[in-house]
Formats: C-alpha cells, structure tokens, sequence
C-alpha cells in the first residue's frame, strides 16, 4: 500500500483521542499551541515553539535530520525524547507553498525554486533522499528564506549505491517518482521528479488525477502547461527513466 499524506487539515485537541499524548505533554509543562494535523502538533514552552509530529518512523527521522544540521532543514529539539515513536523538530513560521508560490512575481518564484534546489543539493550531497518534495513541505519565511520540512520518508543511501529499495512505497500522489510508485526503489533522481512536478504545481497546474494510471501507461506530463521560461528544464528532469534526468547540480545551473 502507498503510503501518503494528501495535505493538512486543521484539528483541534477534542477531535482527536490521543489523551495519553497530551497528558505526557502536559506533565513537561509544555503547552499544545494548535494541532495542524491528525498527528502533527505546534508546541510551545516558554518562548520556544517547535514541532511534534507521531510517527513509527520518528527515530529514522531524528537520525536523518540530525546529519543535515544547517538553515535547510529544521533541527531535532530534544524534548520528548523519552514519548515514543515522537520527533520534534524547531518552528520555520512562513508560508508554505501552496500559499503563496502562484501570487509570486515570476523571478522571485525563479529564485525560491533555486532555494530549493540549493536544500536538496545539501540533503544529496549527504546521501539523504527526501522522497515527499511538494509545495506542502516547503516553507519561505518573510525574509525568503526557504526550508524542506517533513522528512517522514527520507531515507539516507548508503556510500557506494545509486538506489535503495524502500520496504513500502511512500510519497504523495501527483509528485511520487514513478520507480518509488511502480518499483518501490528510490533514487536521488525520484527527488528531481518531484521537485518537476513541484514546478508544475507552482505554475499552476496541479497534477493529482489519474496520477497512478497515468505512470502506470508512462504517458507524457502536461510540460507544456508549465510556464515558459521552465519547460525546456522540465524536459529533462520529467523522464520515465530515473537513470537519464537532469541531476540537482545542472538544475542549480539552469536556475540561476
């Protein structure tokens, strides 16, 4: 079974009957902010806000962020450390994209788009795959600054390997690679299909239906439906063929 998240849908503390969770919270003295999803909470204690997130995944996760200590990534906040299967992370306050990519100027788009290519270019040069890229796991602060968020389904490929094949597949719909949809094996190369159907998105076409049958019959994605001045670089970064697309660095190169 694919294993994806559709976006966040705002909940409150009485929609949910995790109890015992709050309860630990509460017993830290640490404040439940807002639940933005079903298993995602903003905490706060003190002056400080950070993230809560429940996942099997949590320990994966702090291990993988914890190698990508930079401005990129949110940092590991050590404050349930002893509630399991729980990662908390520092609050990036900004917009994700889905809020504001379609009401940017096209060059300050441009440059944002470069931004995320410079995280993903750190996360690969670390050997860490990200594997959710969308428009919901990119935040841009008031000052431009631009952070990869949720890292639920990063994985790190070992020195050596050029894949790695994934014990379930992961993703979301409309941006999933199609060698993690079809094969479950990921690659750095499943991050620049997403980040090209990320374009997609942030151009306004959203690419959600029929995704699965569409991959499945390797039919074409809408390129033409992209703005101008990216179709030629979604050309080679939109390929079937995980082995011939466009790599992070000539991305990079295409942006600027």
């Amino acid at each position: 079974m694919l294993r994806c998240c559709f976006g966040i849908t705002v909940r409150t503390p009485s929609q949910t009957n995790d109890d015992t969770l709050e309860h630990l919270i509460k017993q830290k003295g640490i404040v439940v902010d807002l639940w933005l999803s079903q298993k995602t909470l903003r905490l706060r204690r003190g002056s400080s806000i950070f993230i809560c997130r429940r996942t099997s995944t949590a320990e994966r996760e702090k291990t993988v962020l914890r190698k990508l200590v930079s401005n990129h990534v949110p940092w590991v906040v050590n404050a349930l450390e002893d509630v399991p299967s729980t990662v908390c992370c520092s609050y990036t306050p900004g917009l994700d994209m889905t809020q504001c990519a379609l009401t940017m100027e096209k060059p300050v788009l441009r440059r944002t788009l470069l931004r995320v290519v410079e995280a993903l270019l750190f996360c690969h040069e670390r050997r860490i795959v990200h594997l959710d890229i969308k428009p919901e796991n990119i935040v841009v602060t008031s000052t431009g600054t631009v952070k990869l968020i949720d890292f639920e389904y990063a994985r790190e490929i070992p020195a050596g390997e050029r894949e790695l094949h994934l014990s379930y597949r992961c993703g979301t719909m409309g941006y999933v690679a199609p060698e993690v949809l079809m094969e479950g094996m990921a690659c750095f190369s499943s991050d620049v299909w997403s980040f090209g159907c990320l374009i997609l998105a942030c151009c306004g076409h959203m690419n959600h239906t029929g995704y699965p049958e569409r991959i499945a019959l390797h039919e074409p994605m809408p390129i033409h439906k992209a703005y101008t001045q990216y179709q030629y670089i979604l050309k080679s970064m939109l390929i079937y063929d995980p082995t011939k697309r466009m790599n992070m660095t000539n991305i990079a190169a295409a942006l600027k």
